[in-house]
């Protein structure tokens, strides 16, 4: 299992649609998938993820959870694979986390 350490985030980006609702392939090309996803899950929270908020005195805790979809920035983060699951997920700063999705 793959774990955000310190003041990173864990996010598992939305998968592209390679499928219209009409049932018509589309052609997604896999450096592109990467490139254009800018949306995901937050799958893990570092345990220093917006510690700074602490420190400057807002107790309000972090503003962004687990299971929180969010946007997040499209050039930044390091890409990871769980060995265990082949699934990739995206490692940002808590910093980057640009805003919570709400449903």
């Amino acid at each position: 299992m793959v774990k955000a350490p310190g003041h990173r985030v864990l996010v598992k980006p939305r998968e592209v649609m390679t499928k219209t609702a009409s049932g018509i392939m589309l052609a997604v090309d896999e450096k592109l998938e990467k490139a254009t996803t800018t949306i995901g899950t937050i799958v893990d929270v570092g345990p220093d993820a917006w510690k700074t908020m602490y420190i400057n005195g807002d107790s309000s805790g972090p503003w962004a959870k687990v299971g929180d979809e969010n946007w997040f920035p499209k050039y930044g983060g390091k890409w990871v694979t769980d060995e265990d699951t082949q699934i990739e997920y995206l490692v940002i700063n808590d910093d980057d986390v640009l805003a919570v999705i709400s449903k």
